[in-house]
């Protein structure tokens, strides 16, 4: 039973073998020096004495040896990455979407977990009022200060808790700056996907 769960989890979006490209497509990882020399050591003698071999050959790198590899991994992600989102633009943000729900679904039915897509040219949905208060807030001790919020909190949960309560005793005049910006950072949004033919 725990074999099957186990299959079920792995042939998820993430690794799935249809032939859809967009339920295939996954983000490329920034790979390590690790990663390479398993790599550049495949086949050579079994797991412990391989991973010995590893071990012995990155302790003996040099810094400058170690920054070629750095480099070298650095410009391999890139062009992945690349590929990456041009393989994304290839798909409507409405095929992704579509493809999203279907992740979370699937994920969802079989605990595992799932890598949202985005589209490289969509941008993000704008804040809301409230999202631009919470930020505002964060980032001004003054306001906290005249809120009697204190600066040093020791959880999010209780960040968002003293944030979400000092929203909703704002006053509405003080509201309105924050509701002003969203509003409008809202008719960009929609502006903008109109035009560019998503919507």
């Amino acid at each position: 039973m725990v074999f099957a769960i186990r299959i079920r989890q792995f042939h998820t979006t993430l690794v799935s073998a249809e032939k859809n490209g967009l339920q295939k497509l996954i983000p490329p990882r920034l790979k390590t020096i690790w990663n390479q020399m398993l790599v550049e050591t495949k086949g050579a003698g079994n797991g412990p004495e391989r991973f010995e071999m590893i071990r012995q050959k990155y302790k003996a790198l040099t810094a400058d040896e170690i920054q070629k590899y750095k480099n070298k991994l650095q410009e391999q992600f890139d062009a992945e990455k690349k590929r990456f989102m041009e393989t994304l633009r290839s798909f409507t943000p409405t095929e992704i979407d579509s493809e999203n729900r279907r992740r979370s679904k699937e994920a969802h039915s079989t605990g595992s977990r799932y890598y949202r897509l985005r589209h490289p040219d969509v941008p993000k949905k704008p804040s809301s009022a409230f999202i631009l208060f919470y930020k505002e807030l964060r980032n001004n001790p003054k306001l906290r200060q005249e809120l009697g919020i204190p600066e040093a909190i020791s959880t999010l949960v209780e960040e968002t808790q003293n944030a979400s309560k000092a929203w909703k005793e704002l006053a509405e005049d003080k509201k309105k700056p924050f509701i002003d910006k969203s509003k409008a950072l809202k008719e960009q949004y929609d502006k903008f996907m109109k035009e560019a033919g998503f919507r």
